[in-house]
């Protein structure tokens, strides 16, 4: 079948990309018993500074610079959560977006010229409490909808032997 991607111009083919996630879930659902999928990835999505502070997604951060009397916007990564029930996969059963970091930051500011500066390869996605704090953060409604592990397996219980 190959890739999703069109070879000539690097362009996403959706109706090819649709067809190989149908087949993977599918299969996934021939080999294991499931109500529901979650997908998770990392997008890029805009954040509005101003003053040195940049938000997105829930979350503030400090820009590099000061910002002085700055705003405008910047490029951010946010953890993305997908929940799909399978028997409804056209619509999507729980979507939640949660910041995660800057990837282009705001550098100067008050007394020296402001400037955009990427953030290095290297340095994206390496706070492991910020991705954790994401993942909980993206993660909690579900929890809260369908109750903790523990809370489920005792409901359960106590009302088997009742």
């Amino acid at each position: 079948m190959g890739g999703s991607y069109d070879a000539f111009t690097g362009d996403r083919d959706i109706a090819k990309a649709k067809t190989i996630n149908d087949l993977a879930i599918r299969e996934f659902e021939r080999l294991h018993e499931f109500d529901a999928y979650l997908i998770a990835s990392v997008v890029t999505t805009p954040s509005s500074f101003r003053g040195g502070r940049a938000r997105w997604d829930g979350i503030e951060v400090k820009t590099k610079g000061s910002g002085g009397d700055l705003y405008g916007s910047l490029t951010a990564s946010s953890l993305k959560i997908s929940v799909i029930d399978k028997t409804e996969a056209d619509a999507g059963y729980m979507v939640q977006q949660v910041g995660l970091q800057l990837l282009l930051d705001m550098d100067g500011g008050f007394w020296k010229a402001a400037r955009f500066v990427p953030v290095p390869l290297e340095e994206r996605l390496t706070d492991e409490a910020t991705n954790v704090r994401a993942v909980e953060a993206a993660l909690s409604p579900l929890i809260e909808l369908i109750g903790t592990p523990a809370a489920t397996e005792t409901a359960a219980s106590e009302g088997a032997s009742e």
